[in-house]
């Protein structure tokens, strides 16, 4: 592949993380919890582990302690503060202030039931945000307070990532069903909605549905990844423009109909288009891969799994970088993750 990445490990923090924020060149703040994944299967209930900020400035780690469960989200809002989102209702929304390293405001969710992923959208000064029932909604950043709240999922399913083009207005959003909604912001009116199952027509091995987990929108173009290790190029109205699955051998298969056992798959939780020609995914075994249109596919990072058996490249957010485009990766156990893209002048 002709594209040049630079690839650099920033941390490897010692319990879970879930998504990070470039607050400037010197600082980066991760959202995690207090679970050390490494060492401590999951208990089968919520609430076991509690919401922590870790801030890595240059060489030296700190990190703050929440009363919320896991912190699935962290966002730079102003030039001294960020909001933290938490997995469940109580005390879903946080306001911290960098400067006096505190929660300075908090408020629970009981629409939403906790903070899947977000957008901060300066201009309107209000947070664009997916939740755990099922609920798109905007937050004021100020007061916390919930601006508008529609449910968007049957049955409140979970809605995953977020993608908003702010010149058009327009909201594109996926479900754990496998569902992508292309929505006007104004009203929260569904335009159009598409399903993996209109795809597959299948749920797999085990019984789960394809779950659109990864989602990323550059240029007119929508790539998402699912849980059955599939890649989904949309346009920008839904039209499916291409399809195909990846093993976890690194082949790829086209065919859609058959029902691989789901260990043979990468399972993708999270895709960002670089540029027109390229983009990455992170699968939820630790791998991340480069793939471009035509099909071809590498792999550039490789992190182990542990206890778990399985470490999830949750999130990749793009942030602010004056040397190029920089997407931030983070992985469940704790691993963070840089890639950043140059130009060629």
């Amino acid at each position: 592949m002709d594209i040049k990445l630079k690839i650099k490990k920033i941390a490897s923090l010692p319990t879970s993380t879930y998504h990070t924020t470039r607050y400037d060149q010197q600082t980066i703040f991760v959202a995690g919890s207090n679970w050390d994944r490494k060492k401590v299967q999951k208990p089968k209930k919520d609430g076991f582990a509690k919401g922590v900020l870790f801030r890595i400035h240059e060489d030296e780690i700190t990190n703050f302690s929440m009363n919320t469960d896991m912190l699935y989200i962290v966002d730079v809002v102003s030039p001294n503060f960020l909001f933290l989102g938490a997995k469940t209702k109580k005390n879903t929304f946080q306001l911290f202030s960098v400067k006096d390293k505190k929660v300075v405001k908090q408020k629970s969710d009981l629409h939403g039931g906790g903070c899947y992923g977000t957008l901060y959208i300066n201009s309107q000064k209000e947070l664009l945000m997916n939740t755990r029932n099922g609920y798109l909604q905007t937050v004021d950043i100020e007061t916390l307070e919930t601006k508008e709240s529609v449910k968007i999922t049957p049955k409140g399913e979970r809605l995953w990532q977020i993608q908003y083009v702010e010149d058009q207005d327009i909201i594109y959003t996926s479900d754990y069903l496998g569902n992508l909604y292309k929505i006007q912001k104004k009203g929260f009116k569904i335009i159009k909605k598409v399903s993996l199952f209109d795809i597959y027509k299948h749920n797999d091995n085990h019984g789960n549905p394809p779950s659109l987990w990864g989602l990323s929108y550059h240029n007119g173009t929508i790539v998402g990844g699912d849980r059955f290790g599939g890649i989904t190029l949309w346009d920008a109205d839904l039209n499916l423009i291409s399809h195909r699955r990846i093993k976890k051998d690194m082949s790829t298969v086209k065919d859609p109909s058959f029902q691989f056992p789901s260990s043979e798959m990468e399972s993708i939780m999270s895709a960002k288009m670089i540029n027109d020609e390229y983009f990455l995914i992170g699968s939820r075994w630790g791998n991340v891969f480069l793939l471009n249109l035509d099909g071809e596919i590498k792999k550039i990072i490789d992190v182990p799994m542990g206890i778990q058996k399985e470490n999830s490249a949750f999130t990749m957010d793009q942030v602010l970088n004056p040397l190029g485009i920089e997407i931030l990766i983070t992985f469940g156990d704790g691993q963070i993750y840089s890639v950043l893209y140059q130009k060629e002048d």
